[in-house]
């Protein structure tokens, strides 16, 4: 892992105190994203799958392969923050940098609760609107290509 502390150079905001900027290293490692029924036509995840929520505009949250399983993140997501998904998907590090977002592990510092394991968020704030839209496009590429990760058995 590796820290990008100013945050100066990539058009992204400073990291707060704790927060980790994923990078090379980590490059294959996949990061769990939850798919809302309305998100997913088929085996097709669309880009509003990729959009972040209005409580937080600008930050997709997503969960480390290497802190939880596929499986696992769904569990999570749908008993204990009783959301919707209909599965995991997934795009890697790599993807995500390639997309234009930069990947923030905040899993020692979230403030959620209950707290995600291996929280992660995909940080779109350096990102004009054009440039936000490029990234949902591509990630829900990535993702629809490598098909769902994780799917509860009898969808």
């Amino acid at each position: 892992m590796t820290s990008n502390p100013d945050g100066q150079g990539d058009g992204f905001p400073q990291l707060l105190p704790g927060e980790t900027e994923l990078s090379s290293p980590e490059a294959a490692e996949m990061l769990w994203r939850q798919v809302h029924p309305k998100y997913a036509d088929s085996n097709i995840i669309t880009e509003q799958a990729f959009q972040p929520t209005s409580s937080d505009p600008k930050r997709l949250s997503c969960s480390r392969e290497s802190l939880q399983t596929a499986q696992g993140a769904y569990e999570h997501h749908t008993q204990k923050l009783e959301l919707q998904s209909v599965g995991t998907c997934a795009v890697t590090v790599e993807e995500a940098i390639s997309a234009g977002t930069r990947p923030v592990d905040d899993s020692e510092v979230q403030e959620q609760v209950p707290p995600t394991p291996g929280h992660t968020y995909l940080d779109y704030r350096g990102l004009s609107k054009d440039e936000r839209s490029f990234a949902r496009d591509e990630l829900a590429s990535f993702a629809t290509e490598r098909g769902f990760a994780y799917l509860p058995s009898g969808a």
